[in-house]
């Protein structure tokens, strides 16, 4: 019997193509020329009868058939594989896959409800229709691409996963996947800092001895994430997914070359991309994944307290969205982003669930201090508004004024940028994205488009001020401090009145307009309580006359509209209790232009420029307004 199955296999082998004979001789499958088995019969019969029998024709390419209890979860190809790649049969560590190749956890092989994998053209075979085997992806008779690869590990895996193949950074992803092919050991990107883990970047194995191979090392293929060289080169799919696991360990979740731990931070992603952390921490290293260094130029993630302990603003979990460990629960790099699946034309954020932009599916809620968010109304500044940096709703919304990463990045001081901002909070120019410095409410009535002064009163073009009326300590009442720019903090800015953080004043119709300290038309003040206003805080009670010297000024709380006996015409107002205060006869905004930077309510001039520093101006209709003309 032995030796009609033996001349049986004999016959069967003569009609193997040479091409595939010559490619098993001396390769790692040729078992007689490694060490690991002796001819018995004949070399030609024994190199192959290792995994091929004589066969009837209903078995095929002269395999063994699968015994009923492991089919069909196992093809023939499985088991010859696993008959030496078992660690026991062969006993070395070059060729045991017991815990990797053949770990449970290793690349699956059911394909059902993967229809959407794609066929790419490289007619890879599969067993009973929807099952991959060891031969799917391995050729055992050719070893071009080792590890007996039926292609280079890139092109193999995108024969089934193209659609998952990144191209693009940032608004050029047109996948939702992270980018392939690009070098990442190549010239450095500030506003991406990377440190490739040895995990990803596994060296490939010296060339595999002719012969006598068993034992003598050096040409193992090493498991785990590989370049496109192995140390070195582009990234491939093979980068971050270790399809048969790491070298000694079990495959990680997803097949990724380091297993991501996501109880205090997202290990995997902070594998390579390597930022500072601005709260003086060490570990976790990287919550931090921009060129930046400053704490609140990036989005808080990890255990990083650049915000402190505690969060700032409420935030919703969406139940979609995965968070770590941790009361509240802390935020990771998969919380916003993911690999693949992304929102396209973003930088691999994830697709929003139930808001139209990103920020706002956990940001859905926004403190009073806060600067009004939403859909644009089809008046003030909207035009201004710029394109939402996600997505195609026109919208005031998170990314408008922030971003997550790379706040400040290259400027000469981040901390003006914080927090997180597009712009420099310090300079104002944050504001001047939608509120241009002609006309920051874009007031559509020319006559009425003056606002006060912002810039540098220091300046001979301007007011030649050596000491300007600005205010650098806190407010008492918010202890808010004003934003000044300039070497001297003599530069006047938005934010010099203006602030959208917690202890700001509201003022106007909702309370919608925030500011570091009152004021209004009904704000009133105590003998010598004056510093708290915010016009007498900054100009005191007796503010520059059109000579740019301290003189005479109307008399403010000290004045009482019950003397005159009738009420102020509009647009002049006086507090409850009638007296004075300076929103009387200015107002900050839309004050009328012919009285230039006077800011005043009413005015007669011949000026037509808003920006006008002393227009030579009439302000007898303004006196009028609360004095009888008849009088005076």
């Amino acid at each position: 019997m032995r030796a009609r199955a033996a001349a049986a296999l004999l016959v069967a082998l003569a009609a193997v193509p040479a091409p595939l004979r010559a490619a098993v001789e001396r390769s790692p499958h040729d078992l007689i020329s490694q060490g690991y088995d002796v001819v018995k019969v004949t070399l030609q019969q024994e190199r192959c009868s290792r995994c091929h029998i004589a066969s009837s024709a209903a078995l095929q390419g002269f395999l063994p058939d699968v015994p009923g209890v492991l089919s069909p979860a196992f093809g023939p190809s499985s088991l010859v594989c696993f008959s030496c790649h078992d660690g026991t049969t062969i006993v070395s560590p070059n060729v045991d896959a017991s815990r990797n190749a053949f770990h449970p956890a290793s690349h699956g092989n059911d394909l059902t409800g993967y229809e959407e994998l794609l066929d790419g053209g490289l007619d890879l075979p599969l067993v009973a229709g929807k099952r991959m085997d060891c031969i799917t992806c391995h050729d055992p008779h050719d070893n071009s691409h080792r590890p007996f690869l039926r292609a280079g590990i890139q092109e193999l895996c995108l024969d089934c996963h193209g659609k998952l193949a990144g191209q693009g950074l940032g608004k050029e992803n047109r996948t939702g996947s992270h980018v392939l092919a690009t070098n990442p050991l190549g010239p450095p990107r500030p506003e991406v800092p990377l440190e490739i883990g040895q995990a990803f970047r596994t060296g490939f194995p010296s060339p595999y001895p002719a012969e006598d191979g068993r034992g003598a090392g050096g040409w193992h293929w090493d498991l785990g994430g590989h370049l496109e060289q192995g140390v070195g080169g582009a990234m491939t799919c093979a980068t971050c997914h270790a399809v048969h696991g790491e070298e000694g360990g079990v495959p990680a979740e997803k097949l990724l070359a380091v297993a991501p731990v996501n109880i205090v931070a997202n290990l995997f992603c902070e594998g390579c991309h390597a930022g500072t952390r601005g709260d003086g921490k060490t570990a976790p290293a990287h919550p931090n994944p921009g060129g930046t260094t400053t704490a609140r130029t990036y989005h808080a993630a990890d255990d990083d307290e650049g915000n402190g302990g505690d969060r700032i603003l409420p935030v919703r979990e969406p139940p979609e969205w995965p968070f770590g460990g941790g009361n509240p629960r802390r935020l990771l790099c998969t919380t916003c982003h993911r690999a693949h699946g992304a929102w396209v034309e973003t930088p691999l954020l994830r697709p929003p669930v139930t808001a139209t932009a990103f920020c706002e599916e956990c940001h859905d809620q926004v403190p009073a201090h806060h600067h009004k968010v939403g859909e644009l109304a089809d008046a003030g500044c909207s035009a201004q508004v710029p394109d939402p940096a996600y997505g195609t709703v026109r919208a005031l919304s998170c990314s408008s004024c922030h971003r997550a990463h790379n706040a400040g990045l290259a400027k000469a001081r981040e901390a003006d940028y914080v927090p997180q901002l597009v712009d420099s909070l310090r300079s104002g120019a944050i504001c001047a994205r939608c509120h241009p410095a002609a006309n920051p409410t874009c007031s559509p009535r020319k006559e009425y488009q003056a606002s006060h002064f912002v810039g540098d009163p220091s300046l001979e073009a301007t007011y030649g001020d050596k000491s300007p009326p600005v205010r650098t300590e806190a407010w008492p009442g918010t202890g808010l401090k004003p934003a000044l720019d300039g070497e001297k903090d003599q530069m006047v800015t938005c934010l010099s009145c203006h602030s959208f953080t917690r202890g700001s004043v509201g003022s106007g119709a909702g309370a919608t307009v925030r500011l570091v300290a009152r004021s209004g038309d009904g704000v009133e003040w105590e003998a010598d309580g004056e510093d708290a206003y915010l016009c007498t805080g900054c100009h005191g009670l007796k503010p520059g006359t059109a000579g740019g010297q301290k003189g005479h000024t109307h008399p403010l709380m000290a004045a009482d509209m019950k003397r005159e006996g009738r009420a102020p015409t509009p647009p002049v107002t006086v507090t409850p209790l009638g007296k004075v205060n300076c929103d009387s006869c200015h107002r900050p905004h839309e004050a009328i232009t012919k009285g230039g930077y006077y800011i005043l309510e009413a005015v007669e001039s011949g000026n037509a420029d808003p920006r006008a520093f002393h227009p030579e101006v009439d302000f007898t209709v303004l006196c009028h307004s609360c004095h009888d003309e008849k009088k005076y």
